[in-house]
């Protein structure tokens, strides 16, 4: 898989982690640390959609991971309002509704992957890596 070059995260220094408080699997943090170099970004979390859709009309987010556990918005909706403030931001949709159509429309919204609430954390680890790292693959 190759990163399409639009998605250059060049001077920004978050990854935006929207989920619930007590949804995400726990194993994932050690993952994200394992990925992100000390110094390179830092984990800005965002327990709500209020709170990602916030986030991401700040600006300055290297790249997005979005758990859809949130019971107030599905996540293609949510998915479809951070298009509308940032085209461009690279995502990742976590979610147990993984049906074809679903996929379908993650990816005409420009989501960069999707992946299963039972990913193993070596899969979790290498689509971080792929987020953020340009030209990966």
């Amino acid at each position: 898989m190759t990163i399409n070059p639009k998605f250059a995260i060049n001077e920004r220094r978050e990854l935006l982690l929207a989920q619930r408080r007590s949804a995400i699997r726990p194993q994932w943090f050690g993952a994200l640390e394992a990925v992100l170099n000390p110094g390179s970004l830092d984990v800005c979390p965002a327990y709500s959609a209020p709170d990602t859709i916030r986030r991401v009309e700040q600006g300055g987010l290297a790249a997005a991971l979005l758990v859809a556990d949130d019971e107030s918005i599905d996540p293609l909706s949510l998915l479809r309002i951070i298009r509308s403030i940032d085209a461009v931001l690279p995502c990742c949709l976590v979610t147990t509704e993984a049906t074809k159509a679903m996929l379908q429309s993650a990816f005409l919204l420009n989501a960069m992957s999707v992946v299963t609430h039972a990913a193993s954390v070596d899969e979790m680890t290498l689509v971080l890596h792929r987020l953020i790292t340009p030209g990966s693959g």
